[in-house]
C-alpha cells in the first residue's frame, strides 16, 4: 500500500451515484472517520467507531468497497493507544466480512500493524486474531510472508 494522506482522502469528494445502495454508507463511513483523525473530537471517538462497527455489520461483504477508506485511517488512528484495541477489532471484521477479496495492497499495512503491537499484552490477542484471520482469508497473497511472521511470533 503506497503511502496515503489521510486528510485528502477524507476530504476528497465522494464519487459515486446518488442512486448506489452505498452512497450513505460511505457519506456517513467517511464522515466517522474524519471525526476518528480530529483529536479535538476524543469525547466522541468511542461512539464513531461503535457507529462504524455496527455499519460494517450491515455491510458485510460490501465492505471490500470501501477497503480504500477504512484501512488507511483504521491504520493511521491505531497508532493512538487509547483506541488501538477497538481498532484492531475493526481491522478484523474488515478483513472477515471482505473474505478472499481483502486486497493484497494491504495486507503488507497489516503485518506490520501486527508486528509492531502483537507483543504488547494488551494488543496480543487481537493481532493474533488478525493473523489467523488473514491466514483464512488471503493465503495466496501470504506465501512470500509467512518466514517474516514466524520470526515474530518465535
Amino acid at each position: 500500500m503506497q503511502d496515503v494522506n489521510v486528510e485528502e482522502l477524507l476530504q476528497a469528494t465522494t464519487v459515486i451515484q446518488l442512486n448506489s445502495p452505498d452512497y450513505y454508507s460511505r457519506v456517513v463511513l467517511k464522515t466517522l472517520l474524519k471525526i476518528l483523525c480530529d483529536p479535538s473530537l476524543r469525547p466522541h471517538h468511542d461512539l464513531a467507531i461503535d457507529t462504524i462497527q455496527c455499519i460494517l455489520g450491515t455491510l458485510k461483504s460490501r465492505t471490500t468497497g470501501f477497503l480504500n477508506i477504512l484501512i488507511p485511517v483504521f491504520l493511521k488512528v491505531a497508532k493512538q493507544d487509547d483506541l488501538r484495541e477497538k481498532l484492531l477489532v475493526l481491522i478484523e471484521k474488515v478483513i472477515k466480512h471482505c473474505g478472499c477479496f481483502f486486497e493484497a495492497d494491504y495486507i503488507d499495512a497489516i503485518l506490520c500493524i501486527f508486528m509492531e503491537y502483537a507483543l504488547e499484552p494488551k494488543s496480543m490477542l487481537i493481532c493474533f486474531d488478525i493473523l489467523l484471520t488473514l491466514v483464512l482469508n488471503c493465503k495466496t497473497h501470504l506465501q512470500h510472508k509467512i518466514e517474516p511472521l514466524i520470526r515474530v511470533i518465535n
